[in-house]
């Protein structure tokens, strides 16, 4: 049920965003999860991804960021976004659709930890990897 409504939400966002202007990326993230691990960094117009197969020197980077806020969130809130961002001249693309976790009630269900935003992270090759973000 809980997820459920955490895939609701994402899908509300991308309608919801969809319609607003994009904008440089103004978030600092840092996104991880689990089966398979993986993480996301985010600063400035750059997103990087790492995997088991993209790791160190060889993480995909992805340049060009641009964040959209969800229409009816409050500008600057953080509560929904998106973050887009292209490779190798915008042929593969990458998007997180991040969402506020009520109460930093994210996890990465591996450790104790918890974050502040729910993230579901979308490659152009139809990839999809469910986690959570720290804004910094």
């Amino acid at each position: 049920m809980k997820a459920g409504i955490i895939l609701s939400g994402f899908c509300l966002l991308a309608l919801s965003a969809s319609a607003s202007a994009a904008s440089p990326n103004t978030y600092k993230l840092k996104c991880v999860g689990t089966e398979p691990f993986w993480n996301v960094e985010v600063e400035g117009n750059m997103v990087q991804l790492s995997t088991p197969e993209f790791s160190g020197k060889n993480a995909k980077k992805y340049w060009g960021a641009q964040v959209t806020t969800a229409s009816g969130a409050m500008e600057g809130s953080g509560s929904a976004f998106q973050v887009r961002a292209s490779r190798n001249s915008g042929a593969e693309k990458i998007v997180l659709s991040v969402i506020a976790a009520a109460n930093n009630s994210c996890s990465d269900y591996m450790s104790d930890n918890k974050y502040s935003h729910h993230v579901l992270v979308s490659l152009e090759n139809g990839t999809l990897y469910r986690g959570c973000c720290q804004k910094n």
